[in-house]
């Protein structure tokens, strides 16, 4: 019986360690797509962790960083990318009251001119973060003035419908521009965004197959050298002194950095 009990406890000690190294492992991809301006695939990596783990402040966190960033980058000329940040900060803050949530949650109600919540938050914040709330707020809560609507990002939706099998809806449209234009826009816009992706990747396959050429040319090209001078010595008894002073001479060790240095850039 205590076998069995033992038994359990080593498994669920094992489900738990692999059930929050894969729901960390989903919130540093997030994290890095955030660095690298790649808002959209943070918030699918964001949306796995939350996925694995539901009550994970820190994953609604950066959920909600990445659909402000997203807005930031010109997303859709409707508010529903800064509502969906609101939503998810405040999830955020539910779970654990943090600064940095509150600040961008600050943020996104500026983006959807909502100044009232704005100063609500704002009045919170600078009790928990007085310096930040001066040096980068202040001015912008007190010299407030709405903001200027950015234009579709077209390869976003339509990478959305495609992916997570939503739907064009007439009210992402923008102002002025014919539904069917719309959809026609997005679908063409990620296409050619798969397109850019696959050169880039063809390209970047090419680039290491070349260094890897070169090293390999490197390589035979060092071998032939040692085996000629070895040649040249042979019987001689001076073979260990001689590559001693070849391997030791400025020149030598000057064109090997070279050829080194060249290597490593893709470049010989």
């Amino acid at each position: 019986m205590s076998q069995k009990i033992l038994g359990l406890i080593i498994l669920i000690f094992i489900t738990s360690t692999a059930y929050a190294a894969t729901e960390n492992e989903y919130i540093v991809q997030g994290e890095r797509y955030i660095s690298g301006g790649s808002y959209d695939r943070a918030i699918k990596a964001f949306k796995r962790a939350l996925q694995i783990n539901s009550k994970s402040a820190v994953a609604y966190r950066g959920l909600g960083v990445a659909y402000y960033g997203l807005g930031g980058n010109g997303v859709l000329d409707n508010p529903q990318t800064y509502t969906n940040a609101v939503e998810s900060l405040k999830d955020s803050l539910a779970i654990h009251d943090e600064s940095d949530t509150r600040y961008y949650l600050i943020l996104s109600y500026l983006a959807l001119d909502d100044i009232e919540s704005a100063k609500k938050e704002y009045n919170k914040f600078k009790t928990t973060d007085p310096y930040r709330a001066e040096y980068l707020l202040a001015d912008r809560i007190k010299n407030y003035t709405p903001t200027q609507k950015s234009t579709p990002n077209y390869i976003f939706v339509g990478e959305t419908v495609i992916s997570e099998g939503n739907t064009y809806s007439p009210t992402q449209c923008p102002p002025g521009e014919e539904f069917n234009t719309y959809v026609n826009k997005c679908q063409m816009s990620y296409s050619r965004r798969q397109e850019i992706e696959i050169q880039q990747r063809e390209a970047e396959a090419n680039r290491k197959a070349q260094i890897e050429s070169a090293k390999i040319a490197a390589e035979a090209e060092r071998k032939s050298f040692r085996r000629s001078i070895a040649g040249k010595y042979a019987g001689t008894g001076s073979i260990d002194a001689d590559m001693s002073r070849i391997r030791n001479s400025a020149t030598q060790q000057e064109n090997m950095r070279l050829k080194d240095d060249l290597l490593r850039r893709g470049q010989w």
